[in-house]
């Protein structure tokens, strides 16, 4: 009976988050058409040389940039609108809360969120916790001490719900098996839902230290780490920024395979290189001007016959 009420509830939870993106995707796009005709406005008046233009293009077209990118998040969203969810007592403010997580989040009014970015600290716990007391941490603060008491996985399929399991259910149940099976050969941005434990310590231990990673072949070493670049300039935006980065790869394949699940990353600007083209780079930087090349000198040849 709990079952088929709870099944319910988040059927008509569901339906309303769907709404809230349908609204955001309205808005996005009338954004997007305004902001098509001021980009081409200025561009015009560029061509001709008016005043500060220039500036104010390029302006207009970062803004055009993240509005185009909040309606992509938006888009993917109505698709697929959250796996997961936690209920928590705050213990810092005595205050319970309930945290549906997704690979996109969503606000109403841009300020009320509505779906938790996966990459937000507060998602950490959907990850690594198990239900009773715990803790997660906060970039520049004091980690924030929780007591969890659910924590929800569910079976999207854009609008409809096929089903969901709570993390103290039987490792059999069907749902769970059936969840399993459908991710356990996830591309390269598509394991967010199933991200590991061990996997997720990588992805969010701080950037301020170096760090190597190592495994087989096929072992998602990649995927990782560009999980880690997309945490990061999530969360430390004000410190790092995307042409900081630099991917190097033992091929163009390569490099435009990992560059074809970036944006799903919401990951742009990103610099890629060849290992046999960063190689040079590097010597010629490391190098330049710190040799010479000296003429021979017969007379020490002489010498050194003696």
């Amino acid at each position: 009976m709990k079952k088929n009420q709870d099944m319910l509830s988040e059927r008509q939870h569901l339906l309303s988050c769907l709404e809230i993106i349908q609204k955001n995707i309205r808005e996005y796009e009338e954004k997007e058409k305004a902001s098509k005709k001021e980009v081409t406005q200025l561009f015009q008046a560029v061509k001709k040389g008016e005043g500060d233009s220039f500036g104010l293009l390029e302006a207009e077209k970062n803004i055009l940039e993240h509005i185009q990118n909040s309606l992509r998040k938006n888009r993917a969203a109505l698709k697929k609108a959250y796996f997961g969810r936690i209920d928590y007592e705050d213990k810092s403010y005595g205050v319970t809360e309930s945290r549906y997580i997704g690979k996109n989040g969503v606000t109403r009014n841009s300020n009320e969120v509505v779906i938790v970015d996966w990459r937000a600290p507060v998602s950490s716990v959907y990850y690594e916790n198990e239900l009773g007391e715990g803790s997660y941490e906060v970039p520049g603060s004091e980690p924030v001490e929780i007591s969890l008491f659910k924590k929800r996985t569910y079976d999207l399929q854009g609008e409809k719900l096929q089903g969901f399991y709570d993390n103290d259910t039987a490792a059999n149940d069907d749902l769970l098996v059936k969840y399993l099976s459908q991710h356990k050969e996830a591309v390269l941005g598509d394991i967010i839902a199933t991200i590991q434990k061990e996997q997720n310590e990588i992805i969010r231990t701080t950037p301020y230290k170096n760090m190597i990673v190592q495994g087989v072949a096929g072992s998602g070493k990649t995927t990782v780490a560009l999980h880690r670049i997309s945490y990061i300039l999530y969360n430390y935006g004000e410190v790092y920024k995307p042409s900081e980065f630099c991917i190097i790869g033992s091929s163009d394949m390569l490099l435009n395979y990992i560059s074809s699940g970036l944006p799903e990353l919401d990951v742009n600007h990103v610099r890629q290189i060849r290992m046999d083209m960063f190689l040079p780079y590097l010597l010629e930087k490391s190098w330049k001007k710190k040799y010479k090349i000296v003429e021979e000198n017969q007379e020490a040849q002489e010498k050194s016959k003696l």
